[in-house]
C-alpha cells in the first residue's frame, strides 16, 4: 500500500495546526519549478527558512535530499535548515541535511534548535 500522500498530509497538518491555533506568523509554503523539482514544505521564519522534504520510503537514500539541494542553489538555505522526514526509523545528520524518522515528529522545530547550538 502506498502511503506517501498520507505521510505528506500528516506532516503538513502537524506543522499547520499549531501555527493556526497559536496565531504564529511563520507561513507555510511548497516550491516547484517548471522542471518538476520541488520541496514539500517551507516554513518561513523571520530570520531563516526551514526546508522539508517528505518521503514515504523506509530505507534512507541520498536522493531524498535532491529537491532540497536543488532549492538551496536559488534560496540560500544552510544545511542545518534542511530536513527529510521519511518512513524509516533512524535519525541522522548528513552532509545534505537532517534525516528524521516520522516517529520523531513530536517537535521538528526542536530538532533544528538542537542543531543550532
Amino acid at each position: 500500500m502506498a502511503c506517501g500522500g498520507i505521510l505528506d498530509k500528516s506532516v503538513i497538518q502537524l506543522h499547520f495546526c499549531p501555527r493556526f491555533w497559536w496565531a504564529l506568523r511563520s507561513p507555510l509554503y511548497f516550491w516547484r519549478d517548471k522542471m518538476g523539482n520541488e520541496v514539500d514544505l517551507l516554513i518561513d521564519y523571520a530570520d531563516h527558512v526551514l526546508s522539508i522534504e517528505i518521503k514515504s520510503g523506509r530505507t534512507a537514500s541520498s536522493s531524498f535530499f535532491d529537491g532540497l539541494t536543488y532549492f538551496a542553489k536559488y534560496i540560500e538555505v544552510p544545511t542545518k535548515e534542511r530536513m527529510v522526514i521519511y518512513a524509516g526509523d533512524e535519525m541522522q545528520l548528513r552532509s545534505s541535511g537532517r534525516l528524521v524518522s516520522w516517529r520523531q515528529l513530536y517537535a521538528p522545530d526542536e530538532l533544528f534548535k538542537r542543531g543550532k547550538q
